[in-house]
């Protein structure tokens, strides 16, 4: 048979620990919301730096990755190993 002193504390410890997990779940949500809005800031940056001419090599040391690397995330389905042309939109940046 349970003990119900056993059962009630634990039942309090969950009401307490619930309130926690959620101030956790909030928290990581709200970091996630701020890497998501850096990773922007950067893919844009890194248009910007490669229409201006910056190398793969530069960008990667920039980032802390290799130049392969940085040419994966950044460099997008076409591929291209030179610099992009400057749009007439400069808010039309393929992503």
């Amino acid at each position: 048979m349970p003990d119900p002193e056993r059962t009630w504390r634990a039942a309090v410890r969950v009401t307490k620990a619930l309130p926690q997990l959620e101030e956790l779940a909030a928290a990581r949500a709200e970091a996630r919301r701020v890497v998501e809005g850096l990773d922007e800031e950067i893919e844009v940056a890194v248009e910007h730096l490669r229409v201006d001419g910056a190398s793969w090599v530069q960008i990667g040391r920039a980032l802390g990755i290799s130049r392969q690397g940085a040419r994966q995330r950044f460099g997008g389905a076409s591929g291209t190993h030179g610099t992009r042309q400057i749009p007439s939109d400069p808010h039309s940046f393929d992503r």
